[in-house]
């Protein structure tokens, strides 16, 4: 246990292990996976590591480059067998919580183009045609950003 972790823990962290077992029953050719990683540090989430075992070829972390996501990426050449992985991830949590009935006096101030960035349309969240129709049809009338 690290020593710091007592402490978090009174102060309403609370520590998880999350385990995926990945075993692919119909290999063929190449194959390959790719496993979310807890690998966000804020004020209510802290990622405590990683750690696998298996037979593939080839294992890395990575990371999407835009977003800063991670992932676990786990290759197996032509595999006679079936190919298997485990990938354990350990994190800490805490409440978190936002009042949404007035602007946080502490709130982060974002730029316009933190703005853009993030409320930028992607392949799998358009942000035009009907999604857009009633996104004006429900902030129809508002003045701030709140309401």
């Amino acid at each position: 246990m690290l020593p710091w972790h007592e402490s978090l823990a009174e102060t309403g962290w609370r520590t998880f292990d999350v385990t995926s077992k990945i075993e692919l029953l119909l290999p063929e050719g190449v194959s390959r996976i790719w496993l979310p990683l807890p690998g966000v540090d804020t004020a209510w989430q802290t990622p405590l590591g990683n750690s696998w075992k298996g037979d593939a070829s080839r294992t890395q972390i990575l990371s999407d480059g835009k977003y800063g996501v991670s992932m676990f990426y786990a290759e197996w050449q032509d595999s006679r067998t079936i190919p298997t992985i485990e990938l354990s991830s350990r994190f800490m949590t805490r409440d978190h919580a936002v009042d949404l009935s007035g602007p946080a006096a502490d709130a982060a101030r974002l730029s316009r183009a933190e703005v853009a960035f993030y409320t930028a349309p992607t392949e799998l969240i358009p942000t035009d045609g009907i999604v857009l129709d009633t996104a004006r049809g429900i902030t129809r009338g508002a003045k701030t950003g709140l309401e």
